[in-house]
C-alpha cells in the first residue's frame, strides 16, 4: 500500500485501536456474489439502483423464501422499503427475526441496521461483534456508526476491514469516502483505483474518483471520470450531483456537448437519467446548448410539467423562449395561488388579476404592438421582470411599425434586472468574506451602484430595528430602498446577526395582507403577511432567526410560496406512493421496542389518515404556516423592546443558559405548538413535527421540535392516552386531544 495512505493511518488509528476494538485478520460472511443467490441479488440490487423498485422487491421476495437468513437480500428488501415508508414493517420484521434467532448475529445487524444513527444503533452493531468476532457484517456496522461521531476512528477500521475483506467493494466504497471526508485525497485516490478493477464498480470508482479530484482542484481529470461514471450510471444520484455543481460552476460548450452525445449514443441512458430525478441537470445543460425543446420534454413526464416549484418556474420561461406564449400563460394560471388572488384583503388582487385574465391569449396569435405592451406591463406590475424581458424581445420580433415605446420599457426593464443583479452579487459576496461590513456600508454601496445603474438614490435613509443580542434589521416597508423594491413588487429584506454577514432576502410577492388582531394569538401591534416566490436573493443562514418555509422578522412575516408548493408536492408524492402499495402502511405493525421520540414512519401514516384531499393541501400547508409565523411574532412582542420586558428577557435568557441556539430553538418549539393548537390540520402539523425527529437534533428546528414532542408524550403518559406516549403512535391519538394539548402548553408560554 502506498506509503503516504499508511503513515496517515497510523496517526489517525491511535483513536480507534486505544478503544480496545480489533478487527481480526479473517472476517466470516464476506458478501463474494460467487454463488447463484449471491449474484441474483446483485442483480436485483442493479434492478433497485435503476428505479425497477418493484421488480427488485418481487426479485428479491422469492430469494428470501428460500434463503430466510440471506443478509444482503435483507438489505436489498430494507432498502426498497425504508423507500417507501415502510419502517414500522421492518422494524417489527427484524424485533421477531431477532426473538426467534436470539444467538443470530446476523438478526441483531440486520435490526440494527434500520434504527436511527446514533448510541442505541451504536450499541447494537457491538452486540453483533461480541456474538460473533469474525462477522463482516457487523464490523461494517461498526464502521458505520464510528463514521458519523469520528471520522478519524472509522477510517482505521475500514482500513483494517479493507485488509481482511480482500478489498470488498462495500468496504472500498465506504472507506475511500470517509478518507475524502478527511481531506485525505491521495489515499482515497488509490482506494478508487483499485475498486475500478472490482467487475460492476468501475463506475462507482470512477464517481469516487470525479469527485476527489475536484475537491483537489484537478478539474480536468476530474471532468474525464464524470464522463465515465455518467456512461455507465446515469440514474445514480451522486453522478447527477456532480453534473449540477459543473454546471452551476460553468460548464464550456465543448462539455455539454460531450455530455449530450454520452445521453443521447443509447435512448436507455436518457430514460434513465430524466425518471431519477435528473431532469433537472439535463434540462439545464439542453436549454444552455441551444436545445430548447429537447429540455422542455426532459422536464415533461407524460406531457405533465414538473411539480418541484423552481423547475415549474423554469420551465414556463422556457415555453417563453420557444415562442409558446399561451403555454406560458396557461400554466402561469394553473400554479398561481387562488385562493390568494381571490382573497378580497390581498392588496396586490388588481394587479395578479389583470394578469391572469385571459384577454392575453390573442396576444399569442397577434402583431398588436399595443397588446404586447399591455401585457409587458402586467407582467411588470407583479415583478415578473425577466418574463417582461422576454416578452418584450418576442413582441419586437413580430410587430411592425414604430416599436419605440416597447424599446423604452424593455431598456428600463433591464436596468432594474441590472440593478437587481448588481444588489444580489454584492449581498453574496459578503457570505464569503472574513469580515463582515456594516449594514451602513452596504448601504453606501447600494448607493453607488443604484446612481451608477439607474441614473438615481433609491437607498435614501433606511429606518434600522436594532434587536439587543441578537442583531439588526432594515425596515422593509420603509422608503427608500424598500419602496424601491416594492415598487417593483419585490419584497427585499437586509439584516445582520451579532458578528455575521449581512442576509438578504428577496422574492416576488403574490400577497400583501394586514394581519388581523385576532383572538387566537393576538397582535398587540399592527402587523403584515408578506406571501411571494422566486427568491432571486436567498438568504445564507438566517435573518434575526430561522428560515424554512417562512421567516417572522418584528413587524410582519414572509412565507415563501415555493416551499409550501414542494412542501405539498412532497405529501401527494407519499400519498401516491403509498397508494401504489395499496395502502398497507395503514396497517403494519409498530416495532416493541422504539425511544419515545423515535418517529418510525409515523411521518408517513399521518398525512395518509389526514382527510385534506390532495386538491386542498396547498392551503393547507399555507394556513399551518401562518399559524407558526404569527406565533413568531407573538412572541417578538412579548420579549421586545428587552427594556419594557426586562425581566421576561433575563429569564428567557438565565433558564438557557445564555445560549442563542437554545433560545432559538425555544421560539420554534413554541411556534410549532401554536401550528398544533390552532391549525385543523393536526395531522399535517405532527407529521411536520416528526419528520425532523427523524434527523435528530442537528438544527434550530430539529431542537426545538425535540423538546415540544417530549412535552407532548409527558402529556400523554399521564393520561388515559398513556399507551400512545411515542412519537410512533401519536396516529392513534385523536386530533382533538392533540390540539387540546397544544392549547395547554401555549398557556404556560404567555
Amino acid at each position: 500500500m502506498h506509503r503516504a495512505l499508511l503513515l496517515s493511518l497510523f496517526f489517525l488509528g491511535a483513536c480507534a485501536f486505544g478503544s480496545g476494538l480489533r478487527v481480526p485478520n479473517h472476517l466470516d460472511g464476506v458478501p463474494w456474489p460467487r454463488d447463484e443467490v449471491g449474484r441474483a441479488v446483485v442483480a436485483a440490487r442493479n434492478q433497485f439502483d435503476i428505479g425497477r423498485e418493484n421488480a427488485a422487491l418481487s426479485e428479491v421476495t422469492r430469494l428470501l423464501s428460500d434463503h430466510p437468513l440471506h443478509v444482503d437480500a435483507h438489505r436489498l428488501r430494507q432498502d426498497i422499503l425504508r423507500n417507501r415508508g415502510r419502517m414500522g414493517l421492518l422494524r417489527a420484521e427484524a424485533e421477531n427475526r431477532l426473538a426467534a434467532w436470539s444467538d443470530s448475529a446476523e438478526a441483531h445487524y440486520l435490526l440494527g441496521r434500520i434504527l436511527p444513527p446514533g448510541p442505541g444503533q451504536a450499541r447494537r452493531f457491538l452486540q453483533v461483534i461480541d456474538r460473533k468476532p469474525d462477522s463482516f457484517w457487523g464490523w461494517l456496522g461498526v464502521a458505520f456508526s464510528q463514521r458519523w461521531r469520528d471520522p478519524r476512528e472509522a477510517v482505521a477500521t475500514y482500513h483494517s476491514l479493507y485488509q481482511a475483506s480482500d478489498g470488498h467493494p462495500l468496504i472500498a466504497v465506504a472507506y475511500a469516502a470517509t478518507l475524502r471526508e478527511l481531506r485525505l485525497y491521495e489515499q482515497a485516490l488509490e482506494i478508487y483505483e483499485k475498486l475500478k478493477e472490482v467487475a460492476g464498480y468501475a463506475a462507482r470508482a470512477e464517481l469516487g474518483k470525479a469527485e476527489t479530484l475536484l475537491a483537489m482542484d484537478r478539474e480536468d481529470e476530474s471532468w474525464l471520470a464524470t464522463v465515465a461514471a455518467l456512461r455507465d450510471r446515469p440514474f445514480d444520484p451522486g453522478v447527477q450531483r456532480l453534473l449540477g455543481l459543473r454546471l452551476s460552476r460553468g460548464l464550456s460548450s465543448a462539455q455539454m456537448n460531450q455530455v449530450i452525445d454520452v445521453i443521447w449514443e443509447k435512448p436507455e441512458r436518457l430514460r434513465l437519467m430524466v425518471s431519477s430525478g435528473g431532469a433537472r441537470i439535463l434540462a439545464g445543460i439542453l436549454e444552455n446548448s441551444g436545445r430548447l425543446h429537447a429540455s422542455l420534454a426532459a422536464l415533461a413526464k407524460d406531457g405533465v410539467p414538473p411539480a418541484e416549484a423552481t423547475m415549474r418556474r423554469r420551465w414556463r420561461r422556457m415555453l417563453l423562449a420557444a415562442g409558446d406564449l399561451q403555454g406560458f400563460l396557461a400554466d402561469l394560471r394553473d400554479s398561481v395561488p387562488k385562493f390568494l388572488i381571490d382573497d378580497e384583503r390581498n392588496q396586490l388582487r388588481g394587479v395578479w388579476v389583470r394578469l391572469l385574465d385571459t384577454r392575453w391569449n390573442v396576444v399569442a396569435d397577434a402583431e398588436d404592438l399595443q397588446a404586447y405592451l399591455g401585457l409587458c406591463e402586467s407582467l411588470l406590475a407583479v415583478g415578473m421582470h425577466y418574463e417582461a424581458d422576454m416578452v418584450a424581445s418576442m413582441g419586437m420580433t413580430r410587430c411592425a411599425g414604430d416599436l419605440q415605446s416597447l424599446i423604452e420599457l424593455q431598456d428600463n426593464l433591464r436596468r432594474e434586472l441590472a440593478f437587481e443583479g448588481a444588489v444580489r452579487r454584492l449581498i453574496y459576496r459578503g457570505y464569503v468574506a472574513s469580515n463582515s461590513p456594516s449594514l451602513e456600508l452596504i448601504f453606501e454601496e447600494i448607493r453607488r451602484l443604484s446612481l451608477e445603474i439607474l441614473g438615481r438614490d433609491v437607498v435614501g435613509e433606511p429606518e434600522i430595528f436594532q434587536v439587543p443580542f441578537v442583531g439588526r434589521m432594515v425596515n422593509p416597508f420603509s422608503a427608500g430602498l424598500g419602496a424601491h423594491f416594492a415598487a417593483q413588487n419585490k419584497h427585499l429584506v437586509l439584516g445582520q446577526r451579532q458578528s455575521g454577514p449581512i442576509e438578504g432576502l428577496l422574492l416576488t410577492r403574490i400577497s400583501l395582507r394586514n394581519l388581523a388582531p385576532g383572538e387566537m394569538l393576538p397582535l398587540s401591534s399592527p402587523c403584515i403577511e408578506v406571501v411571494g416566490d422566486n427568491r432571486e436573493i436567498q438568504v445564507r443562514n438566517g435573518i434575526l432567526g430561522g428560515d424554512l418555509a417562512g421567516i417572522a422578522l418584528l413587524n410582519h412575516y414572509v412565507i415563501d410560496f415555493d416551499s409550501v408548493r414542494d412542501w405539498a408536492a412532497g405529501l401527494i408524492e407519499q400519498r401516491r406512493v403509498a397508494a401504489a402499495d395499496g395502502n398497507p402502511i395503514l396497517t403494519d405493525p409498530l416495532p416493541k421496542d422504539c425511544d419515545d421520540l423515535d418517529p418510525v414512519d409515523v411521518h408517513w401514516r399521518l398525512p395518509l389518515l389526514s382527510t385534506v384531499p390532495d386538491e386542498e393541501l396547498l392551503a393547507a400547508v399555507f394556513e399551518m404556516i401562518c399559524w407558526h409565523e404569527r406565533a413568531h411574532l407573538v412572541d417578538s412582542f412579548h420579549y421586545l423592546p428587552p427594556a419594557s420586558n426586562l425581566l421576561r428577557v433575563v429569564g428567557l435568557m438565565f433558564t438557557h443558559g445564555f445560549d442563542p441556539v437554545s433560545i432559538e430553538a425555544e421560539m420554534e418549539a413554541r411556534a410549532e405548538a401554536a401550528a398544533l393548537a390552532y391549525s385543523p390540520y393536526t395531522r399535517l402539523v405532527l407529521a411536520h413535527i416528526a419528520s425532523f425527529l427523524e434527523n435528530g437534533e442537528i438544527s434550530t428546528h430539529g431542537i426545538g421540535f425535540s423538546r415540544l414532542a417530549r412535552q407532548i408524550n409527558e402529556v400523554l403518559a399521564a393520561g388515559p392516552e398513556s399507551q400512545h406516549a411515542k412519537a410512533s403512535r401519536w396516529h392513534r391519538v385523536d386530533p382533538e386531544r392533540m390540539r387540546s394539548i397544544a392549547r395547554g402548553l401555549l398557556r404556560s408560554f404567555w
